[in-house]
């Protein structure tokens, strides 16, 4: 069916991901994992072959579900090359995926590999959004791979900081950190003629269709000089909601009325925020602002945004006969990061607890009185204890001044242990 489909089309497939490796890496401490990763890379071959797909494109992991070792990367090291030799006997391109993960970082990183893997079917596939994200002179690294591209991922991201583990997909073209125009003038000047794949990740109810055709749009119309009214911040590209989405409407926003918010497509290159000040809107069940009533300020983490911690105002909290609530979160401390981050989960601290933290089935009770048993010097020994917080697995205890007082940080409790007793000698 996949024969008589691209002679029907007369569209090619030219290149495919092989996101297999991802599971069952090269670099995997299981041979049983290893040898599936040689399997799969055969088969992806005699596949291409098949169909006449010129490029297979490799995930540059070791591993990505287990910790990375010494011996992961030379397993890697050494799949890769046994991965060279069966595209080389079959006539198939291999290339590096540029990723999001710090191994396979840069096009300097690549050539490490290149280095000692000198094969003509071994070359590079770097994706802009992953290369920009991780921080690197983005015009020196495409110079780098000059005679070694044989495509190019079009995609946008938010960089790695310090605060902020980055954000690798599901970045509107625009968004984010990568500045297209320059990384097509170095592209070009470099002589690159092959082809360009834009990458987009789709969402649930989103319209696909319409938001290929505006990505493709943005960059197909080539490059203009235009003049902002205003000073502020430039967000690139519109979403629809600028007109929507406004400060007149909050007071008056309901989880129904939120629910039912649809963009309005305007023309325009992008928005500019002229101010610090910005909002944030949620439905929340009764129950949940039931625990949030008589908060004027909660303190919130944007997880795919940042790892800090935000203190926002608490402008409005309304419960509804429906049984749902809204929840409007003031801030006047304005980022970059959160320009064009439209529509973000929130983790609201409803309370914080301090304590070492204790798993719950190390918990016993002797003479009436909760405690845990410690070891020490080969004796367990019985400590009372308290707790400020507890969940079914785990329960936070406050710390002693010394081993001497009570619990410690630096107590070895036991966990598990039948017939325990204080000052029972433990084998």
């Amino acid at each position: 069916e996949l024969h008589r489909a691209l002679l029907e089309t007369g569209v090619p497939i030219q290149s495919m991901c092989l996101s297999a490796h991802r599971r069952f890496p090269y670099g995997s401490a299981d041979p049983t994992v290893r040898a599936r990763a040689h399997e799969i890379l055969e088969k992806a071959v005699l596949f291409a072959r098949e169909f006449g797909i010129r490029v297979i494109q490799l995930a540059g992991y070791d591993v990505y579900y287990e910790p990375s070792t010494p011996e992961s990367l030379r397993w890697f090291t050494e799949g890769l090359r046994s991965a060279c030799a069966v595209a080389e006997k079959y006539q198939v391109m291999l290339a590096m995926e540029i990723m999001d993960t710090p191994l396979m970082s840069s096009i300097t990183r690549y050539r490490k590999y290149k280095a000692v893997l000198p094969s003509p079917w071994f070359t590079v596939y770097p994706d802009l959004g992953n290369l920009t994200a991780w921080g690197n002179d983005t015009s020196a690294e495409i110079t780098l791979g000059q005679n070694g591209m044989v495509g190019i991922h079009l995609k946008d991201t938010l960089a790695v900081t310090k605060d902020f583990p980055g954000k690798f997909k599901c970045v509107r073209f625009g968004a984010g950190c990568v500045n297209f125009p320059a990384c097509f003038r170095q592209l070009e000047a470099e002589g690159y003629r092959g082809p360009y794949m834009m990458e987009m990740w789709y969402a649930p109810g989103q319209d696909w269709k319409k938001e290929i055709a505006a990505a493709k749009k943005q960059y197909a119309s080539g490059s203009s000089s235009i003049k902002a009214p205003d000073a502020g911040y430039f967000v690139s590209g519109l979403d629809g909601y600028e007109t929507v989405l406004t400060v007149d409407s909050l007071d008056s926003l309901t989880p129904d009325t939120l629910d039912a918010l649809q963009p309005v497509q305007a023309g325009g290159v992008g928005s500019i925020t002229t101010g610090f000040r910005w909002y944030y809107a949620a439905v929340l069940s009764r129950e949940e602002a039931d625990k949030l009533q008589q908060r004027s300020s909660l303190e919130v983490y944007f997880p795919e945004l940042s790892a800090r911690k935000l203190t926002m105002k608490v402008r409005r909290l309304q419960s509804y006969e429906d049984g749902r609530a809204i929840l409007i979160l003031e801030s006047d401390r304005m980022e970059p990061l959160w320009l064009a981050a439209r529509e973000q989960d929130i983790d609201i601290v409803a309370g914080s607890y301090t304590g070492l933290k204790v798993p719950s089935k190390a918990l016993r009770q002797q003479d009436g009185q909760w405690g845990v048993f410690v070891l020490d010097s080969g004796v367990a020994s019985f400590k009372p204890v308290t707790w400020t917080y507890s969940t079914d697995s785990y329960f936070l205890a406050p710390c002693a001044k010394s081993a001497k007082e009570g619990l410690y940080r630096y107590d070895r409790v036991i966990v598990q242990g039948k017939d325990l007793a204080d000052n029972k000698v433990i084998q």
